[in-house]
């Protein structure tokens, strides 16, 4: 197992570098931004691809009534 995560590591370091030069590798590792995303499209789904329909629903306070649904 121990020497099968270093050989991995080396096989997709090695498929990068091979496949576009140092300046493109060194982009590669900065789409992480990916991830993250969920957390953020949970909370905030309007607000991440549509900010309009979020103000239309409650011009005063957007967070208000998802917090409390109550009338």
């Amino acid at each position: 197992m121990m020497r099968s995560l270093p050989t991995l590591i080396l096989v997709l370091l090695s498929a990068l570098t091979l496949g576009c030069p140092e300046g493109e590798v060194a982009q590669a590792p900065v789409p992480p931004p990916l991830p993250p995303p969920p957390a953020l499209q949970a909370n905030p789904p309007a607000q991440s691809g549509d900010p309009a329909p979020q103000p239309s629903e409650s011009p005063s306070e957007p967070a208000a009534p998802e917090a409390s649904p109550a009338p």
